[in-house]
């Protein structure tokens, strides 16, 4: 005789709760303005340099997961909180220069 044993206890349990406090910059802007010195000879009268960074996610945290900001996963009540390993949301950065003659 032969028993197979099947286990679905797969219902979050408080032995793997972490610490999920953490500090995160998301967001990040720097701008420079080249000095008036510099541009006159050139005939121009401002230019600013720009770089905006989006979801850079600079993060401390003891948290051993990819991100503690996990939020809702898949609609389900249930799995409020809970890590499945969602990936961090991406980072992209935005370049700009302005310039006025």
């Amino acid at each position: 005789m032969v028993v197979i044993t099947v286990s679905l206890n797969n219902v979050p349990s408080s032995v793997w709760v972490e610490d999920g406090s953490f500090l995160k910059l998301k967001n990040l802007s720097i701008g420079y303005t080249l000095p008036a010195s510099l541009l006159s000879k050139y005939s121009i009268s401002r230019v600013k340099d720009i770089c905006v960074c989006h979801k850079i996610s600079l993060l401390i945290t003891s948290y051993k997961g990819l991100d503690p900001e996990i939020g809702m996963q898949g609609g389900s009540a249930t799995q409020n909180g809970v890590d499945n390993g969602t990936y961090p949301s991406s980072k992209y950065f935005t370049f700009g220069l302005n310039v006025t003659f």
